[in-house]
């Protein structure tokens, strides 16, 4: 149901200079979303909800993974959540994602629990953010 154009999404917002402390721009965008979904606001609202009962659980298991030093999982954890990010369109907690799925790949732990701590940082701003978005239909 979601529609896949072959490339990567255009930004969703203008970047402000970066600063040391500053925050990525726009999470996400419900334009975006809903675009990749034809329209469709009741499934929007689905796959939403879907996502933010999945979240809790994806992030114990990689927490769990690092700790543990399991590398392996952390890595199959980490793609099959870079997955669920995909349609929200949020670029920065897919590339932390991808990054960690990296950093388990190679067996660097120190910088995996950097990057996790950098993405339960950024999966909170994915997650306030779709709290804003209405069904356009209702």
């Amino acid at each position: 149901r979601i529609r896949n154009s072959g490339h990567s999404p255009a930004p969703l917002a203008e970047s402000c200079p970066e600063q040391e402390t500053a925050l990525p721009p726009a999470v996400c965008s419900q334009e975006v979303l809903l675009e990749q979904l034809d329209g469709d606001g009741e499934f929007m609202l689905h796959l939403i909800a879907m996502f933010n009962q999945a979240v809790p659980g994806a992030l114990d298991d990689m927490r769990i993974a690092i700790a543990d030093r399991a590398a392996t999982n952390l890595a199959q954890l980490a793609h099959a959540f870079v997955n669920s990010l995909s349609p929200f369109g949020a670029e920065h907690a897919h590339k932390l994602t991808s990054e960690l799925e990296m950093h388990a790949n190679s067996g660097d732990f120190a910088s995996a629990n950097r990057t996790f701590a950098a993405l339960e940082m950024e999966v909170r701003r994915v997650q306030a953010a779709l709290t804003g978005f209405r069904n356009p239909g209702a």
